[in-house]
């Protein structure tokens, strides 16, 4: 395994239209898979993201 820090948001499709979601935020990475809750599930995920970006930034502050 690398331990680089690597921020950000892949997407991957296989042969069968099965969406694969995987989040890296710093040493956190989730991965969801599926099929038609491919959307609302990815649009949750950056929602939750945001928030803790944002509640980063406050206690930082």
């Amino acid at each position: 395994m690398s331990s680089d820090k690597r921020q950000g948001l892949e997407v991957i499709q296989d042969e069968n239209e099965m969406f694969t979601v995987v989040i890296r935020m710093g040493r956190h990475k989730t991965s969801i898979r599926g099929k038609q809750e491919y959307n609302r599930t990815l649009r949750s995920i950056i929602k939750q993201c945001e928030c803790r970006l944002v509640d980063k930034r406050v206690k930082h502050a």
